[in-house]
């Protein structure tokens, strides 16, 4: 099937509404080996009430992993609508565990989807009336699993039917529907939070009520807890803090304990055998009462930012939360102390990704938006196992690694350059300007001859980055890409390109081809610029000017060149296919994973792909030689 009858599959596909997950484990067989660094962003979790051992967790970029060991180790389940759905809301059919309802939203717009599986997720459909709706909030009745009520931000809609048909059940001043609580003793009491304050009905959506007693009147209510017991008794997390409730909404009383600056509280849970102990998951950590919100104390690490969490039904000590950055933590001891549980789990934003130049199986990441959880991992077996090493980067977002003539490793980032010291590995800023610390882009090192490119132009150096000097170009674009291939070197703006053939001594502006934006740069081994663009793939002809390059793939939004085998690897617009090239004009697929795709990084007979959110991803091209010389 060439490229273009697979973008017309894809979007006859998407036309009929169906998610294609033929089955689990068809879909993730013949994928390649998927590594670290493990972590990240965790939206949700939710466990098998038939095996709590069974747990599932999604992530903001449409992807769900599962455990079948109570979340000691994870492994890909599916990926459920567009990548760039945030998938809040995972609910298991009470009583039967084939049915999974998963609610997503979309970052880009004001739409989403709910999905559903009836056969344990080798397939999941987008249920119909909810189509185009961003939900974010979801819950279903323990006492009748067919009702099943979704948060929006136009209103709640409720279903009696197991999701077949949906109707509003909210007036309209009620929207930005939130969090959502069914009373488990009367289906028809309902409770909604919103961006501001909370509503109840207590005849199944005919009339409601706001409940603004006792609650502060800006309180974005994430989470309610209902006592299961006595459900006049709600817990509600908000953006102002906790509050309690002892007569069905009537009137809340804050929970004063918990600090101010902890008063982000995205969750609250009841623990399923004692009553009296509540958990509350902040933007500053877990909390934890043992009276029934009387008293609080912080029982996590305050860096914790905290989206969910889960307290096993069958051991109240075991304790797994859903956080940002940090992927999955657990605790054995009632949450006295957490560790990272993430073996298998990985869905970080990396953004540079480089192999040692002398120890093979050594390699470095760089990730961005992980804060004091990322910055840069070091891999010593091939990328099986990973370790961070972030020391002194200050939560520095890392956008691009390389090495200078001793080794060291130099790290590019949203706060200057960083040399890392490999006994301690800890990083020290590199000394550029007194009073800049540039927003670096891309890096690359020669010998003593650094090249960064920043938000404000070309930082080179001659001295091995003990003095540096800026280059800008005349439209004063930010530099994005550099390379180098002998005495020349490139460096691209989203349209200008500045080149020198005497190793940047000196800098002149080429005339460049007419695109929107410049999106990938390569030096060949005769040191003539290939430009890819939306528009397409542009060669750099002998006697100047460009050719434009006929190919079959359209828009290219990436594009890497392997100067030990001369092949050329580009990723098509509108896909997470990588494609290889001897002569740019014929190109062979040798990738396709489902994976947004970032750059690829080629390792002799291996390819590195580094998604967007997936990890990095190793591909055997052992047979591409014979692949590219069939094309020909």
């Amino acid at each position: 099937m060439n490229f273009t009858s697979k973008k017309r599959l894809m979007l006859t596909v998407w036309a009929l509404g169906v998610v294609t997950l033929l089955t689990v484990s068809s879909m993730y067989a013949a994928q390649p080996t998927t590594m670290g660094p493990e972590g990240g962003d965790v939206r949700t979790l939710a466990y098998d009430p038939q095996n709590p051992d069974h747990i599932l967790i999604s992530t903001s970029a449409g992807q769900m992993f599962s455990s079948d060991d109570n979340g000691k180790t994870w492994s890909r389940f599916a990926r459920i609508g567009e990548s760039e759905y945030v998938l809040d809301h995972i609910y298991f059919h009470p009583t039967d565990s084939r049915i999974v309802y998963v609610a997503g939203w979309s970052v880009l717009g004001q739409n989403g989807e709910l999905f559903r599986t009836e056969d344990g997720g080798r397939s999941w459909s987008s249920l119909k009336d909810m189509k185009g709706k961003s939900i974010r909030s979801l819950t279903i009745a323990l006492s009748n699993p067919k009702m099943i009520v979704a948060g929006t931000l136009d209103g709640v809609y409720r279903s009696d039917d197991g999701g077949r048909k949906f109707a509003r059940i909210s007036p309209d001043n009620i929207h930005n529907v939130q969090s959502l609580a069914i009373d488990p003793k009367d289906t028809n009491v309902i409770y909604a939070g919103t961006w501001r304050l909370a509503y109840k009905t207590s005849n199944g959506g005919e009339t409601w009520q706001q409940l603004a007693k006792g609650m502060d009147d800006d309180s974005d209510v994430f989470s309610m807890a209902i006592d299961p017991k006595t459900p006049s008794t709600i817990y509600a997390s908000a953006c102002t803090g906790v509050y309690k409730s002892i007569n069905g909404g009537q009137l809340f009383k804050k929970v004063e304990a918990i600090p101010v600056n902890s008063r982000r509280v995205r969750i609250i849970k009841q623990d399923p055998n004692n009553r009296t102990v509540i958990y509350a998951g902040s933007t500053t950590g877990l909390w934890k009462s043992v009276d029934g919100g009387l008293k609080w104390r912080r029982v996590s690490a305050a860096n914790l930012v905290i989206n969910d969490l889960m307290i096993d039904p069958r051991n109240s000590k075991r304790v797994l939360l859903a956080t940002d950055r940090s992927g999955i933590m657990a605790s054995n001891d009632g949450g006295l102390t957490f560790a990272s549980s993430n073996i298998g789990f990985a869905h970080r934003e990396i953004r540079a990704l480089l192999l040692d130049k002398s120890q093979s199986d050594t390699m470095f990441a760089g990730v961005v938006n992980d804060k004091s959880f990322g910055g840069a991992f070091l891999s010593a077996d091939g990328g099986l196992h990973w370790s961070i090493i972030n020391k002194g980067l200050n939560g520095s977002d890392v956008f691009t690694l390389a090495q200078d003539s001793s080794n060291q490793l130099i790290a590019g980032t949203n706060n200057g350059l960083f040399r890392m010291e490999p006994t301690t590995r800890t990083w020290s800023s590199v000394f550029t300007t007194a009073a800049w610390h540039p927003y670096v882009t891309d890096l690359h090192i020669d010998g003593d001859n650094w090249f960064a490119g920043t938000t404000t132009g070309l930082l080179f150096s001659h001295d091995g980055g003990r003095s540096f000097q800026v280059q800008r170009n005349s439209g004063k674009e930010p530099i994005t890409i550099v390379r180098s291939s002998g005495n020349r070197v490139a460096a691209a703006g989203y349209r200008e390109l500045l080149t020198s053939n005497n190793d940047g001594r000196s800098w002149g502006k080429m005339e460049s081809p007419s695109v929107s934006v410049i999106t990938g740069m390569i030096l060949d081994q005769d040191g003539r610029l290939w430009v890819s663009s939306p528009e397409g793939l542009f060669h750099e002809k002998a006697m100047g000017g460009w050719e434009t390059v006929k190919t079959d793939l359209g828009g290219i939004k990436s594009l890497t060149y392997d100067q030990n085998l001369h092949r050329m690897y580009a990723v098509a617009d509108g896909s997470n296919e990588v494609f290889a090239s001897t002569d740019g004009r014929k190109w062979t697929s040798v990738y396709e994973g489902g994976y947004a795709v970032h750059q690829v990084v080629p390792a002799g007979n291996t390819l590195l792909v580094v998604t967007k959110y997936d990890g990095i991803v190793s591909s055997n091209t052992s047979d591409l030689n014979a692949k590219l010389a069939a094309n020909k």
